[in-house]
């Protein structure tokens, strides 16, 4: 029988595919993982050999819950994204574990000989992330510490550099800061300065335990300024006046009558004297103490506008704070009809404070 070169042509393709194919009593899946020898919160990433191109479903079983409450049974189908040809996964405690796979191909069930990794005691789940990741000086920088489940009662912070309004290097968070809810996962901070700086922490865990993140790196740059502070700009006292920047006092980052972040003492005459007597209103926190020695310390009474003073909106009350009432008092429209933007230009005039 002859055979054109065609035909032939067409049975060594088909040839070649068939061997490129394994059967499957060829496929025999193993397991793999690096590093070979994690720590604690250390991405090791499994991966599977022995399978062909397309498989329909992979299960593994990781011997242990990871970091942030990771399911130890995971299944993988494949997508565009994700053959499943791999897993990542992070322990979250010391120990051996047995690690076993079964993957699914053409509706057959192939189970990989199983592996054991060991995580050793050193490392941690915990890690720091923050934003924006390329502030300038003055930005406020919002540090998360992540990969941590349960509440976070205390943390102290070592932020690598000090912040704006004379803040320390060191912060620690009590047990209720404003802005987190009720605990410390979330701290915000202002550097005073650019250049790089190392941040860690080490925080308490509600029911006990200590565990801490990091260091990162926040490369800060050298543009930028503390509001109402002269600083050099190219990041050296150069004497080079061209590099200076200076600014009127800065507003209130709140209101005193709210609690909040540390105020800085030259953004109202009430805060300077407060943190005149009791300098944690203006290095740590502005809480409830700061709040009430407004009227003990200032003689002002605390009332809630509808709207923030220095923004147009409707009528304020004049007892609602006592710029309010300074402005109502020489322009009565303020109260009665409109706070409109001639109110808030009135701010600085009349009562001595600037909106930003």
């Amino acid at each position: 029988m002859r055979v054109t070169r065609c035909a032939l042509a067409i049975m060594v393709l088909e040839a070649v595919l068939l061997s490129a194919t394994p059967t499957f009593a060829q496929i025999q899946p193993t397991i793999s993982f690096s590093p070979t020898n994690p720590e604690i919160g250390e991405t090791v990433l499994f991966t599977i050999n022995g399978v062909p191109a397309d498989i329909d479903k992979a299960s593994w079983s990781m011997g242990a819950t990871g970091c942030d409450g990771a399911d130890p049974t995971p299944e993988c189908f494949p997508s565009l994204w994700n053959d499943c040809k791999s897993h990542a996964f992070k322990y979250a405690s010391q120990g051996t574990r047995t690690v076993s796979l079964s993957v699914e191909v053409g509706g057959n069930v192939f189970t990989a000989p199983a592996v054991t990794v060991t995580t050793s005691s050193t490392g941690s789940c915990a890690s720091i992330s923050f934003s924006p990741t390329d502030p300038e000086i003055g930005t406020k920088v919002v540090f998360s510490i992540e990969g941590v489940t349960g509440i976070i009662e205390t943390a102290t912070w070592a932020m690598g550099g000090s912040g704006c309004g004379g803040l320390s290097a060191t912060q620690t968070c009590p047990p209720e800061p404003p802005w987190s809810g009720g605990e410390c996962r979330i701290y915000p901070f202002t550097y005073d300065s650019g250049g790089p700086k190392s941040v860690s922490v080490t925080f308490d865990l509600e029911g006990g335990g200590t565990d801490s993140a990091g260091p990162v790196t926040v490369d800060v740059a050298y543009s930028g300024f503390c509001p109402g502070v002269l600083i050099f700009l190219d990041g050296f006292e150069s004497g080079d006046t061209s590099a200076w920047f200076s600014t009127e006092p800065p507003p209130c980052v709140h209101d005193p009558c709210e609690t909040g972040l540390a105020l800085d003492p030259n953004c109202d005459p009430c805060v300077a004297q407060i943190c005149a007597i009791d300098d944690f209103c203006c290095t740590g926190l502005w809480d409830r103490s700061c709040v009430d020695q407004v009227a003990s310390v200032c003689g002002q009474i605390c009332h809630t506008c509808d709207h923030f003073f220095c923004d147009p909106g409707s009528a304020l009350d004049p007892q609602c704070h006592p710029c309010v009432e300074q402005i109502c008092a020489v322009d009565d429209f303020c109260c009665t009809t409109l706070w409109d933007r001639d109110c808030v230009d009135q701010v600085p005039s009349v009562c001595g404070l600037t909106c930003n």
